[in-house]
């Protein structure tokens, strides 16, 4: 058996990437092995990679290298409870830039070719660079193809292993100990946008998964699997190469800080780092990719020349966010100030940071050479928050889901680090975790509530985090109420039996149609139906229909009021608490045109859904 520490080091690297391509290769061997299709050298390709990791496995038995110890049964609680949390959380329909996102992957997945021409073509979604977001993603679509639930299994598994992560750099590198540890990572997964948004299909959660496996492989020193992690980000959005370069940034700072030699010395100590090496042959590996697909930037198709990287204060003014561009925008800066530091109670570990800093540096208790693994970390913040607040764009709470999760380790770890009463961090953990449970399911964070927008659920409220008043849609997505809608409509449609003499209209002023459009396929605005299941009493995609669905036939409300030809269909009119037309003014414009034969509200844990079932006199 091999003795040599390094080789061994590299064997089990490559072993890691091995298992993540052999999963890829088995999804697609299912998904063809289902439509009657096979591809030899898939087959190939996996055969072997699986051999390889069967080796692995038997010589880790042989030499009893896997020990179970106490450190390990906490990390398999961990692991299980992470998983046991979200899994009732699964949604199954996709909405907003969920819609979009999951549209393209199931379209990706429902057509695949095992080619390098055909991923390269279709992996890339809404013009951004998504290779690796769109490659871990389909894993799971290729198991439940028409089903976001095989993309949120792979990212529940990818979350559990990020936990992990976490828990063994603050238990290895911070000297936390074990329980301590195990807590502070619970809380940590309870973050609403943590918990309460993982369902929700898009890249900025996927980057914060891949910026916590780049941070342990780093400090791990297995170099070959942060060059893939780094990759990563970089193939996932393109914020990844801003997070990366505040990080490495913040590290190679510290690396000057160790040396008491001259400049020179210095700058030579940090191109010699392998951490810096592995940036360098990433950037240009990034910078190939960037000359391969012709552009920097492709989300900003389709008008690429009248994009400008510097935008004045009066153009942004008369656009709103939806500039793409670099700017000094006031409102801007504090809208995502608030955001960053402020949502979901945010506000409070912002205090608690704040705090902690000025006890430890008041106690003398403040002594960086303990906690060098943290200065990248927060390094990767000051750059993130920066560009955030200067590079106008929608101000989606998404967006900042790596920085909210990083600020709430912080916090935890700080309050770990300063008080030198074990029971009285513990209870502080204790107090939070209960908070951020809360608050994922239901908003009672008062200072939101204040700061933002907020549209009635009939159970308290939805709060919406953009600038101004836009349509109904990823602004409200910071937390997991936002689901409620999904089981209301399914529940509805139930109710009434729904069948093809049915109509469906979302009652709401801007005529947008909203139960029949599943999703829109990237840039090519391919939109994706839903079908209504009737054995299984939920909605489908309309391309997976099987024996007992039906296509849902829906039309807009603006239709239906203006339209006064006579038949035989009834119209299922339908609307929530947050539409802009309400009861009174529904009934108002139907007076005279249609017959209500049913009117019925239904509610559920997050809030309520109106509906009237009518004929035409």
């Amino acid at each position: 058996m091999l003795n040599n520490k390094f080789l061994n080091s590299v064997i089990d690297q490559f072993l890691v990437l091995i298992g993540v391509f052999a999963c890829f290769l088995g999804a697609v061997i299912y998904r063809q092995s289902i439509v009657g299709q096979s591809s030899s050298l898939a087959i190939a390709l996996a055969v072997i990679l699986v051999v390889s990791l069967l080796a692995y496995g038997i010589n880790l038995a042989v030499n009893d290298k896997i020990q179970i110890n106490k450190e390990s049964i906490y990390e398999l609680l961990l692991f299980i409870l992470v998983l046991i949390a979200r899994f009732p959380l699964f949604h199954y329909m996709q909405k907003y830039d969920g819609g979009i996102y999951w549209g393209a992957i199931y379209k990706c997945a429902r057509n695949f070719e095992f080619s390098l021409d055909y991923i390269f073509e279709n992996f890339k979604i809404w013009g951004h660079t998504t290779f690796m977001f769109s490659f871990f993603s389909i894993i799971g679509e290729f198991l439940t193809l028409g089903s976001s639930i095989g993309y949120c299994m792979v990212n529940t598994v990818m979350s559990a292993f990020a936990v992990l992560c976490i828990y063994r750099i603050c238990r290895e590198k911070l000297g936390i100990d074990n329980l301590a540890s195990f807590l502070l990572c619970v809380t940590l997964q309870c973050v609403p946008i943590f918990w309460g948004t993982f369902s929700h299909v898009n890249p900025d959660y996927m980057l914060l998964i891949f910026f916590v496996y780049m941070w342990y492989t780093h400090i791990r020193e297995k170099y070959i699997l942060c060059f893939f992690w780094i990759f990563c980000m970089f193939q996932t959005k393109e914020t990844g190469v801003v997070i990366v370069f505040g990080y490495a940034l913040a590290y190679a700072i510290t690396i000057m800080c160790h040396k008491h030699d001259n400049i020179g010395d210095k700058l030579i100590s940090v191109i010699k780092d392998p951490f810096v090496i592995t940036c360098f042959l990433i950037a240009i590996t990034q910078g190939v990719i960037f000359l391969a697909q012709g552009d920097v930037l492709t989300w900003q198709l389709p008008d690429k020349e009248s994009h400008k990287w510097i935008v004045g204060y009066s153009e942004v003014s008369q656009k709103g966010t939806d500039v793409n561009a670099f700017g000094v925008y006031p409102k801007y800066v504090v809208c995502k100030i608030v955001h960053m530091f402020s949502l979901n109670y945010s506000w409070i570990a912002s205090l608690i940071i704040a705090f902690c800093i000025v006890y430890m540096y008041r106690q003398h208790l403040i002594e960086v050479t303990k906690w060098e693994v943290l200065i990248p970390l927060i390094g990767a913040l000051v750059i993130f928050a920066t560009f955030n607040s200067f590079y106008i764009t929608y101000a989606l709470y998404r967006y900042n889901v790596f920085f909210v999760v990083m600020l709430w380790l912080l916090c935890m770890i700080l309050v770990h680090k300063t008080f030198p009463k074990r029971i009285v961090a513990i209870i502080c953990n204790l107090c939070l975790l209960i908070l951020l449970s809360i608050q994922t399911f239901c908003n009672t964070d008062v200072l939101s509530e204040y700061m933002f927008n907020k549209y009635p659920t009939g159970k308290g409220y939805l709060v919406a985090t953009d600038m101004k008043k836009v349509m109904y849609g990823d602004n409200i997505i910071n937390n997991y109420k936002y689901a409620y809608i999904d089981d209301l409509i399914d529940k509805m449609l139930s109710t009434i039996d729904y069948n093809d003499s049915m109509i469906a209209v979302f009652a709401d002023d801007d005529s947008i149609n909203r139960i029949d459009i599943f999703t829109q396929d990237s840039l090519k605005a391919e939109c994706i139906y839903a079908g209504w299941d009737r054995g299984k009493k939920c909605r489908v995609v309309d391309d997976e229909l099987g024996n007992d669905a039906i296509k849902i036939n829906a039309i807009s409300y603006s239709e239906m009021v203006t339209d006064f030809e006579t038949d035989d269909k009834m119209y299922l009119l339908y609307y929530f608490d947050y539409s802009d037309l309400d009861n009174e003014k529904i009934k108002q414009d139907i007076d005279g045109r249609y017959n209500i034969k049913a009117e019925e509200t239904l509610d559920n844990f997050g809030g309520e859904i109106h509906y009237l079932l009518l004929s035409k006199m």
